[in-house]
């Protein structure tokens, strides 16, 4: 019998047998920079980005932790 992918198990394999391996739910992030790097050059305090944090999730808090390669800045005739 073929794994689905839908499969309840199979899922809780993925994101954690019990309780959620990452507490903190969410892959997309949206908002202002708040303090950059010594090494970061493209981006500056103050700039509106959104990003993805791929697959490990960790995108509810206040703040977010990023690399420099996703965040993207964000046009200005968008909405958070």
């Amino acid at each position: 019998m073929p794994v689905c992918v839908a499969d309840p198990f199979f899922v809780r394999l993925i994101f954690g047998l019990f309780k959620p391996r990452q507490p903190v739910l969410g892959m997309t992030v949206a908002g202002e920079v708040e303090q950059v790097g010594k090494n970061v050059s493209l981006f500056r305090k103050g700039d509106q980005v959104f990003g993805s944090t791929e697959m490990r999730m960790g995108a509810m808090p206040n703040m977010s932790v990023c690399r420099k390669a996703l965040p993207c800045f964000k046009a200005g005739e968008l909405d958070f």
